[in-house]
């Protein structure tokens, strides 16, 4: 019998194998349109980037059973990404939708309801429900947007290779989540002001965290889902986006987080020392033409991977204990 890890992580893999086309997509789009300035690809790319947190609630829904809540799923799973959440936001959004749907399929009504609750109640009552659950996370998440934005700009005035060990902490701490959509949109703010070298630190720590788990898995791989795993991790670590390492998170979470927040910190603060720079508001290695100091980025990525994988190798032994 499957542990409830072992379920997890394949409901998390299938949902990640489903989103890599989307992430693609919004990843070269996004490069054409910096390349090119053509309006169309960055249209494209914009577009789906905007569309993750939906279509992967709709996905997480889907491995969940819940088939006649889709529509509610990409509702919720946009309104997510609205208010900040991310693709974190866009499973939490999904995990409830999938939760409720399921619940509510459970009830015994008279044939006569059935029609009237799959095509009006159920979509409404799980809508708004999940909703105002969203928004409720959302309230302590603007707070803590605010006052973290407020101690990076304090931080920016001091030491450069500092405020990168923090950015690069705050990347990996919740993998794509609120506390790495801080350090995200700080660097983007910067970069409209003209500055490169925090953009350039933030676009060099986005791909470690995915890029040094699948290293990890694949030097322990063992299982059936070995290979797919690495190769999602590694698809959208190259593509940027952070996210690609949350399921090779499940079964030691705690550990590889912290090797992640140490080894990415490091990727950050060799980027400002080598003062790599980025032009474009976006991570991974697609990005590489747009890079200053192209060198020293992928210098910087590969000690980040190699530190955190060197971390949870120190780590492992202390575990068993």
């Amino acid at each position: 019998m499957k542990s409830r890890g072992m379920i997890l992580k394949k409901g998390l893999l299938e949902v990640f194998t489903r989103i890599i086309p989307l992430a693609i997509i919004g990843g070269v789009c996004s490069a054409l349109y910096i390349g090119t300035d053509v309006e169309i690809f960055g249209k494209l790319g914009g577009g789906a980037f905007e569309l993750l947190p939906a279509m992967l609630s709709i996905f997480v829904v889907y491995s969940m059973g819940g088939v006649s809540s889709m529509v509610p799923a990409a509702v919720v799973g946009y309104y997510s990404g609205s208010l900040g959440m991310g693709m974190v936001g866009g499973l939490l959004a999904g995990g409830l939708v999938g939760f409720f749907s399921n619940k509510l399929e459970t009830l015994d009504l008279p044939l006569a309801w059935k029609p009237f609750m799959t095509i009006f109640f159920s979509p409404m009552l799980i809508t708004i429900t999940t909703g105002l659950i969203l928004f409720l996370c959302s309230l302590p998440l603007v707070k803590l947007f605010d006052g973290s934005m407020g101690l990076l700009e304090r931080a920016s005035e001091g030491s450069i290779i500092i405020l990168a060990g923090i950015l690069g902490v705050m990347i990996s701490t919740d993998m794509g989540g609120p506390i790495n959509k801080v350090a995200y949109f700080f660097g983007v703010n910067l970069l409209s002001a003209g500055r490169t070298d925090i953009m350039g630190v933030v676009t060099t720590a986005i791909a470690v965290p995915p890029l040094s788990m699948a290293l990890y898995k694949y030097l322990n791989r063992g299982g059936e889902s070995g290979d797919e795993s690495v190769a999602i991790a590694l698809i959208l670590g190259v593509s940027g986006i952070t996210e690609g390492a949350i399921p090779l998170l499940v079964g030691n979470p705690i550990k590889l987080i912290f090797s992640s927040m140490m080894g990415t910190a490091g990727t950050a603060m060799i980027a400002a020392y080598l003062k790599v720079g980025s032009r474009v508001p976006h991570g991974g290695l697609i990005m590489l033409p747009f890079i200053d100091k192209r060198g020293g980025f992928l210098l910087a990525t590969l000690v980040g991977i190699v530190l955190t994988n060197l971390l949870i190798w120190i780590l492992k032994p202390r575990e068993a204990k």
